[in-house]
């Protein structure tokens, strides 16, 4: 992968991920590209973030051919509970997915919530922003 990120912008972005996880109650946070690169993480995770990366595009992916076949088009964000933890999945079009987990519930204005947050990351690192979504995946 082809791919120079400058280490303040890095920095921000770890920064934002992880003043957005201690106000969003989350237990993990993580941006990454749709072909399952990690580009920033806040929190902690059993185990490595690769393969949640890459089951989280799958599954986004497939949310969206669902939203095709019922007349929906793609959907904006996806999200799975379960009796002890609960995951979020939001697009940053066109290739990066913000993916939050939660062992409590989700924020009741969670998708208000990840719209700042992807606000925040746009505005304060915009060429990280754009050169990760120019990753081939």
């Amino acid at each position: 992968m082809d791919f120079t990120v400058y280490s303040e912008e890095a920095a921000k972005v770890a920064r934002l991920l992880q003043a957005y996880r201690v106000s969003a109650k989350a237990d993990y946070v993580v941006l990454c590209h749709r072909s399952g690169a990690v580009l920033a993480e806040a929190g902690t995770l059993a185990g490595d973030a690769s393969p949640l990366a890459l089951l989280s595009s799958s599954a986004f992916d497939s949310a969206n051919q669902f939203g095709t076949m019922m007349g929906d088009g793609k959907f904006k964000a996806i999200s799975f509970m379960g009796d002890l933890r609960s995951v979020y999945i939001s697009p940053i079009e066109p290739s990066l997915l913000v993916i939050q987990i939660f062992s409590t519930a989700m924020p009741s204005r969670i998708a208000e919530f990840t719209r700042v947050l992807i606000d925040k990351l746009n505005d304060a690192t915009p060429a990280f922003m754009l050169e990760a979504n120019s990753l081939n995946g």
